[in-house]
């Protein structure tokens, strides 16, 4: 029996870095487990696809649609993901048996699914990823219910998935279905948490990556000014020189990095911190994931996160609620961070990790998702 496995990234201009972030796990995992001959990719050129050995087929990403012309736009959209269906038809024609993983589509990619799973609705099977909470009212969320609806009535054979039990709950409920949840998976260092305050020195606190204002941005320029203002400072701060263009740097307690680490200076920053602050908006990130978060558990250095976030409902299942602060900056809470940190909350961090190594690792990702 021949069978064949696609993958299909649609992405769009707002989340392009995280669609490719997530594509290129997928085939590290499958190149681990040398399984990587048997699998398509469909989806924009990008170098974090071109590194692997596996059928391709590019397709352009929405920024090459980019027109001011909306309605134009969302045709050529259209027209490219009935080409991605003829092109799909023609495989399965070929084949006995198709696995096709589909991230992140948009209303536009329904009609590639639809002449896929119309045409071969007896050789495929589809995992469709939801990475993403919509509104009750919104008219994605109305068309997607539709949609699954009637695939199902026609007995086609699909497996829902998301990243967080959050939106497992959502999809379920919303399509009625059964949704099962994957993890997140990272190559990461596994390090004990085993911190302590050393009073010889300031806490360090790293803000990872280039801030933007939903990121902690506003939370950072607020420290950072204040901290400017004072002869003894209580934190040394620590992020890329991007984070930093406002400020000046020439002040000991803070430490500008390079904008772009590689896997080996990324993993050492961790392991100089003391704190990684995820002080994300929780009207953008109550649904939404962060590999840095999961990161920071599994590398052992302790998370500060927003209140109402995703990451806080993740701390609260682990009695960690005390590591979470206000979005809005309350130089007050971080008084808290100064101090040795409690037995309890170790430990509940510790327990914490240890459910994550098993939870987020490539083998759990292999067998939930891709096997």
């Amino acid at each position: 029996m021949k069978i064949d496995n696609i993958y299909i990234l649609f992405v769009d201009d707002k989340n392009m870095g995280h669609h490719f972030f997530y594509a290129d796990k997928v085939f590290q995992i499958l190149e681990q487990k040398s399984a990587l001959t048997n699998w398509t990719y469909i989806g924009p050129e990008n170098s974090f696809i071109d590194k692997y050995k596996l059928n391709k087929f590019y397709i352009p990403n929405a920024r090459q649609f980019a027109t001011r012309n909306s309605i134009l736009q969302k045709i050529k959209l259209i027209c490219n993901s009935i080409n991605i269906g003829l092109f799909i038809r023609k495989k399965v024609s070929k084949l006995d048996k198709v696995n096709i993983l589909i991230e992140d589509y948009s209303v536009y990619e329904f009609f590639a699914i639809f002449l896929i799973g119309f045409l071969g609705k007896q050789k495929i099977n589809f995992k469709i990823v939801h990475r993403y909470y919509y509104k009750y009212l919104s008219p994605h969320l109305t068309l997607t219910r539709i949609f699954f609806y009637l695939l199902k009535k026609i007995n086609f054979n699909i497996k829902h998935f998301t990243d967080s039990d959050l939106l497992t709950d959502f999809w379920s409920v919303k399509l009625n279905e059964e949704v099962g949840t994957i993890p997140i998976c990272t190559s990461c260092p596994h390090i004990n948490f085993n911190y302590q305050i050393k009073k010889y020195k300031n806490p360090v606190l790293y803000f990872p990556g280039t801030l933007r204002d939903e990121k902690g941005k506003i939370f950072f320029d607020n420290l950072i000014e204040i901290e400017s203002s004072k002869d003894k400072k209580n934190f040394t701060i620590m992020s890329s020189k991007n984070s930093f263009i406002k400020h000046q740097t020439n002040n000991i307690s803070f430490i500008a990095l390079e904008n772009f680490l590689d896997d080996e200076n990324y993993y050492i920053t961790f392991n100089d911190a003391d704190f990684v602050v995820l002080n994300y908006d929780p009207s953008r990130y109550k649904f939404s994931t962060s590999s840095i978060f999961i990161e920071s558990i599994l590398m052992g250095c302790i998370p500060i996160a927003s209140r109402s976030s995703w990451m806080y409902y993740e701390l609260c299942k682990f009695s960690l609620d005390k590591l979470c602060i206000d979005y809005k900056f309350n130089e007050t809470q971080l008084g808290f961070f100064r101090d040795e940190m409690p037995t309890e909350i170790i430990e509940n961090l510790n327990r914490m990790q240890e459910k994550y190594k098993e939870f987020h690792s490539s083998d759990n990702f292999y067998n939930t998702l891709l096997r």
